[in-house]
């Protein structure tokens, strides 16, 4: 691979392959039926767990992606979460379930935020002409560690075994394939300056601005305050004197005293400080984004065909195969496990074509190819034409590989190397908020208006049609 060390490359596979272990067994499988089957848990109170945990990777990427960035690199803070989500792993099962449903918030987080500086050492084991091609054979690698994953638990069920075994398996999987990724990568590092995350000028520069400020950022300051701040009146002061600061300058002026006398109280709270400049990070990611032609507008055309993707392959899916296709769970298992199959395969392919081609093309036809197969699917269950399942089964799956390979090279391309941690961080926060988002959508179609699991699945479409026009807008020659 030119200046990469075959090692290099191939411990970052491995890892990937890890981390899909873990993804693949303990949220998407096992853990949720051991949790409703077996403990009585609702999937209410299984979905809040899980959106808990991606709330706090939502807010927390940014800070970590930007953590990453220092000069002393990557791998040890990869090392930490790493270590976060094995050793949680390890103990789900072995207290009461409550304190488990603890330990899997925590490897949720570990996982996720683990992502989002494991993704960023892309830079670190390619170059700029085989990076789409790197990164399909990362995407290949993962989903050959869900077959992994399916087959070990399968295998441990087989003989008896119970969901603790299987959950501390993973652990070991996930032990054992990540190791050589702290052993043998070699890190691209950060030689400029350090930069220090600087609480205070942070919030002085976002927060306690200048009184005119108020009448040239109101929507800023407004959404700004709106994310951080436990007082709902907060926002309100900041709607009000964006509105009336002009007309009424000696009125809005005593309040906006008002309002910085309030957070510098609350600043005063060191954990509630914490969060509000891990949510600022956050926002000043956002605006840095703006420096880089087409990152921002990536990012959003990003969320919604995240959103509709993780939807379908967070476990609904699956439930739309049997109860609107009519197939068996053996059946539907089997779908599941070819798309497994085909999305390595896919990944490979879209990942070399995105070299070629570049990721803005290869998106778009992966987009495409998306919309045919959810498609095909309505068509499927409304004709109860069960073969085009199948067919959906294959798009899909060679799809799924597809889209993943080529975004995370769309991100490279995109990101200045130097900010590469930060903005994988506003690329996890996007994917995160994607999947507490797209769930509830669906369950609001089909539950809450009654309209069935078809028109969720229409709305799916509109999303991905919506992304299709973002990205179309996108320029990938940087």
């Amino acid at each position: 691979m030119n200046d990469v060390k075959k090692s290099s490359l191939f411990s970052w596979l491995l890892f990937d392959l890890a981390n899909t272990v873990y993804a693949f067994v303990i949220p998407g499988l096992y853990f949720s039926v051991w949790l409703v089957s077996e403990k009585g848990w609702t999937d209410q109170q299984l979905g809040f767990a899980t959106s808990t945990a991606m709330v706090v990777v939502a807010i927390t990427g940014p800070l970590i992606g930007k953590w990453s960035d220092r000069p002393r690199g990557k791998k040890p803070l990869l090392l930490i979460l790493t270590i976060v989500c094995i050793v949680s792993t390890f103990l789900l099962g072995t207290f009461n379930v409550s304190v488990s449903v603890f330990f899997f918030i925590m490897s949720l987080i570990g996982f996720n935020l683990g992502s989002v500086v494991y993704d960023s050492l892309l830079v670190s084991v390619s170059n700029e002409e085989n990076r789409g091609k790197i990164s399909g054979l990362g995407v290949a690698f993962g989903y050959i560690g869900s077959l992994i994953g399916f087959f070990v638990a399968t295998l441990l069920q087989n003989r008896g075994f119970g969901f603790v075994e299987i959950f501390r398996s993973v652990a070991f999987l996930f032990l054992i394939f990540s190791l050589p990724a702290f052993i043998f990568i070699k890190e691209k590092k950060n030689v400029s300056k350090k930069e220090e995350i600087n609480s205070e000028e942070i919030i002085s520069e976002l927060l306690l601005v200048k009184f005119d400020e108020f009448t040239t950022r109101p929507f800023t300051l407004f959404i700004i305050n709106l994310s951080v701040s436990p007082l709902l009146f907060l926002p309100i002061i900041t709607a009000w004197l964006a509105l009336f600061s002009k007309a009424y300058p000696l009125l809005s002026k005593y309040f906006y005293q008002i309002y910085k006398l309030i957070w510098k109280i609350l600043l005063k709270i060191p954990i509630y400080k914490q969060i509000v400049v891990a949510m600022l990070i956050v926002v000043k990611s956002w605006i840095h984004t703006k420096k880089y032609k087409g990152l921002t507008r990536f990012l959003v055309g990003r969320f919604f065909y995240a959103d509709a993707i993780n939807t379908l392959i967070g476990g609904l899916l699956a439930v739309y195969l049997v109860e609107e296709a009519g197939l068996t769970p053996e059946d539907s298992q089997g779908i599941l496990a070819l798309a497994i199959v085909v999305s390595i395969i896919g990944g490979y392919i879209f990942g070399r074509a995105g070299d070629k081609y570049g990721p803005r093309l290869c998106t778009l036809v992966s987009l495409v190819c998306w919309m045919i197969s959810l498609t095909l699917a309505i068509i499927a269950t409304e004709f109860d034409q069960t073969w085009l399942i199948y067919v959906t089964g294959v798009i899909g799956g060679f799809n799924i590989g597809g889209i993943f390979a080529v975004d995370r090279l769309f991100m490279t391309r995109l990101s200045p190397e130097k900010h590469l941690g930060e903005f994988y961080g506003l690329y996890s926060t996007v994917g995160r908020f994607a999947t507490i988002v797209g769930p509830l959508l669906w369950g609001f179609i089909v539950n809450t208006l009654g309209l069935g699991r078809n028109p969720a699945m229409v709305s799916l479409i509109i999303l991905l049609l919506i992304s299709f026009f973002i990205i179309k807008g996108v320029s990938d020659n940087q």
